[in-house]
């Protein structure tokens, strides 16, 4: 329930058809953190929190997931939550690998879930801009391009 999580929940529960039941996350602070707050939202304490993902996917009342987890977990969540029949919204990056990537695909594709994974920065219309210009050859020939990740 880290930045990342934490944001694409609370703008979740912006939008009337959804409604969270329950959080994970294996700090308890985090969690309690973030059930406190959905509980307000809904103004109850209906909320459940766990610090073993497995627990929610083992839930028959939960239609899908969100995975805000550190990037080395979203292939072995995402694979199990398919498996439980939830449906996936995934932070980016989608893996840490072409394989772990190829498992995740496969595993949606085979209990026909749907997945979205969140980069939505590339949609943005600065980003679109900035590409459109590089592809145009407004800004010159490329030669390098150095990227760098937060944290």
């Amino acid at each position: 329930m880290g930045g990342r999580g934490s944001g694409d929940l609370r703008s979740f529960m912006g939008h009337g058809e959804v409604q969270v039941l329950a959080v994970c996350d294996v700090k308890k602070a985090a969690r309690e953190g973030i059930k406190q707050q959905v509980d307000q939202r809904y103004g109850n304490s209906d909320c459940r929190s766990y610090n073993d993902y497995r627990e929610v996917l083992a839930r028959d009342d939960i239609d899908a997931v969100l995975i805000g987890t550190p990037d080395h977990w979203h292939a072995l969540i995402c694979m199990a939550a398919a498996r439980s029949g939830k449906d996936i919204y995934c932070e980016k990056p989608l893996s840490l690998t072409v394989n772990d990537g190829r498992a995740m695909v496969d595993a949606v594709t085979r209990y026909d879930r749907i997945f979205q994974c969140g980069s939505q920065r590339r949609s943005d219309a600065r980003c679109r801009h900035s590409c459109e210009l590089v592809r145009n050859g407004r800004i010159g020939q490329l030669h390098t391009v150095r990227v760098g990740v937060p944290g």
